[in-house]
């Protein structure tokens, strides 16, 4: 039973649209439901070739830059100065290794 056969007229409604593809007389239920799950395949194959033919093509999103504002004119920023434990050369804060000695400082 299809889900419209439950409704008032459904299964005579779906037996109007097949029609033109059964034969004359009374349409055995097999035969009604082996056109709709065909049908229903083809459906399927469909939308797959459709959904698999929109992933194909490249999505490209433009945004424009928005520009930043020019920094204040305070003093300038300067970075911390720190000594390498192993040599004694002054670097900048969060440097990974010392250019004098080249040893890591993590």
């Amino acid at each position: 039973m299809c889900f419209l056969g439950g409704l008032p007229g459904g299964s005579q409604t779906l037996r109007g649209y097949l029609v033109p593809f059964m034969p004359k007389g009374p349409v055995p239920t097999e035969t009604l439901g082996l056109a709709l799950q065909f049908s229903g395949g083809i459906v399927a194959i469909v939308g797959l070739v459709v959904c698999l033919s929109a992933l194909a093509q490249p999505v490209v999103i433009t945004q424009e830059a928005e520009s930043a504002p020019p920094p204040p004119a305070s003093a300038p920023v300067t970075a911390l100065k720190i000594r390498c434990p192993f040599c004694g050369e002054r670097m900048d804060e969060g440097t990974i290794f010392c250019p004098a000695c080249g040893i890591s400082q993590k």
